[in-house]
């Protein structure tokens, strides 16, 4: 299974393209990047319980994390504990 943005970046990139001699679109590509974003939601884990969390939990988490990255070949980290 391929990750869900794949067939995204298929159409909206590779559907552009109509000059295949270099590879630039002939015209501007025709579509909004948060109209994109705005019609998926990315897996977001929280790896707080990796270490505060009870055995079940951690378990848990390496499972969201291992599937988000099979799925979708990424995944947004929350409470990591890293101050931005």
């Amino acid at each position: 299974m391929d990750p869900p943005f794949n067939e995204i970046y298929k159409t909206l990139l590779y559907n552009q393209i109509t000059n295949t001699e270099n590879n630039v679109p002939e015209t501007p590509f025709s579509f909004s990047v948060t109209d994109v974003v705005e019609e998926v939601e990315l897996p977001m884990i929280d790896v707080s319980r990796l270490i505060h969390g009870a055995e079940k939990e951690r378990e848990k988490c390496k499972e969201e994390i291992a599937r988000a990255s099979r799925e979708w070949g990424f995944f947004q980290v929350i409470n990591h504990g890293i101050s931005v």
